[in-house]
């Protein structure tokens, strides 16, 4: 498996990436997977965790495990990234969203396979 588990800030996510992705950074697909941040919408440390990520460069797209109510279709959009980053917050509201629909089981699967794994 190829994580990378972080308490503050991007600053290691560029070598990470470098090393698990064979793509250069602009054409690098990380989703956003941003339930855990749901509860604090509009505080400043939410929007500035994702700006700097997106200031490194990659192309993001948001991920709500909540708005997904297929499994399948929560598996596909994780197989058109090249990795999956969780953005921090609420770790509880973040499960919780997860397993809603399975979607817990699709990240496992998926990570287990290779899929770099970034978590805040």
């Amino acid at each position: 498996m190829n994580l990378l588990l972080l308490s503050l800030g991007v600053g290691a996510v560029p070598d990470f990436l470098a090393e698990h992705v064979n793509r250069p950074a602009p054409v690098v697909r990380i989703g956003y997977l941003n339930d855990a941040a749901s509860p604090y919408a509009g505080a400043g440390f939410v929007a500035a965790e994702r700006a700097q990520l997106a200031d490194l460069g990659y192309v993001l797209t948001d991920l709500t495990a909540a708005d997904i109510d297929d499994p399948r279709e929560f598996a596909a959009l994780l197989d058109g990234l090249d990795a999956l980053y969780v953005a921090g917050g609420n770790t509880f509201v973040l499960l919780a969203a997860l397993r809603r629909h399975g979607a817990d089981a699709a990240v496992v699967e998926r990570v287990r396979a290779g899929l770099p794994y970034i978590g805040s």
